[in-house]
C-alpha cells in the first residue's frame, strides 16, 4: 500500500510536468512536421 501511494503520489507531481513537456514537444513536431506536409501537398497539387 505504502509503495502504490508513493508512486502515485510522484506521478501526480513530477510525472504530471514531464508529461506536459513531452506532450507540448510531440505537439509542436506533429504541428511542424503537419504544415511541411501541407505544404509539400500544396505544391503537388498546383503542379
Amino acid at each position: 500500500m505504502g509503495n502504490t501511494f508513493e508512486v502515485r503520489g510522484w506521478t501526480g507531481t513530477e510525472y504530471a510536468e514531464l508529461y506536459l513537456g513531452e506532450s507540448l514537444l510531440l505537439a509542436l513536431c506533429v504541428a511542424l512536421r503537419a504544415r511541411r506536409h501541407y505544404g509539400c501537398v500544396k505544391l503537388e497539387m498546383r503542379q
